[in-house]
């Protein structure tokens, strides 16, 4: 007669194979949410990844955050207010990886130690200059002091400058994105409705370990944004560019 652990031992096996998946899908956390166009979503639809296209960016002039990336997020579903055609994205990653990412504040203003080659007085961050964010970016310390994170690789975080709420943002850099560092998963929903089905919660980029600070709040959104790009980079308010 066929003892029990002879039958048991099978479902066991099995049960274990469905836990490891459950558990490799449940590896990743929800890291932000982006609002994109038709033919972007179709393509993060069928590969359930962000796209590396650089078709899809379809930014005119400097970026706030530089020249790192065009994969913008935001913290909070759906992200940014589309327009009517546009789909709402929740995007995922890997959780030790994306704890490990290198991850630094850009405020609007900093302050420029003894030094550096920028302008001593407090600078503007937001103008999208990547050869004054890059100056910025490395001269943060990591834990222990010994070096600097990577302005290529580490992930930007930023308050949403022009905007008429206070909203934070992060850029994926395209390295991480080409390489697919974090094992990014994307899925993108018709209407915000839909995509809040789905996903609801706020992503905490406050509890991350996030190299130095986000600032004050925006303090430049009421000013008018240079619609040319001949206007860049932008100062900041109280200077001749930028003035309401």
């Amino acid at each position: 007669m066929p003892r029990l652990s002879q039958f048991l031992c099978p479902t066991v096996l099995a049960l274990s194979f469905l836990l490891t998946g459950a558990q490799a899908q449940d590896g990743r956390k929800i890291i932000g949410y982006r609002t994109v166009n038709k033919e972007e979503a179709e393509y993060i639809n069928e590969n359930h990844k962000p796209s590396t296209d650089d078709d899809f960016d379809d930014e005119e002039g400097p970026r706030q955050l530089g020249e790192v990336g065009y994969f913008y997020t935001t913290n909070t579903p759906p992200g940014w207010q589309g327009d009517e055609d546009d789909w709402y994205c929740v995007v995922k990653a890997n959780s030790e990886k994306i704890d490990a990412a290198e991850k630094v504040w850009v405020p609007e203003y900093y302050a420029w130690g003894a030094g550096s080659s920028a302008d001593p007085n407090k600078m503007y961050l937001w103008s999208g200059d990547e050869g004054l964010l890059t100056e910025y970016i490395t001269s943060l310390a990591k834990p222990g002091g010994t070096e600097s994170p990577d302005p290529a690789t580490a992930l930007r975080f930023s308050y949403i400058a022009f905007w008429d709420k206070q909203q934070l943002q992060m850029v994926i850099p395209d390295a991480l994105l080409k390489d697919d560092e974090l094992d990014l998963w994307a899925e993108c929903y018709e209407t915000e409705a839909k995509l809040e089905e789905q996903a609801t919660e706020t992503v905490d980029w406050n509890s991350w370990r996030i190299l130095g600070g986000p600032g004050q709040e925006s303090e430049v959104w009421p000013y008018v944004q240079p619609d040319n790009e001949e206007d860049w980079p932008y100062k900041g308010p109280g200077t001749d560019k930028g003035e309401a």
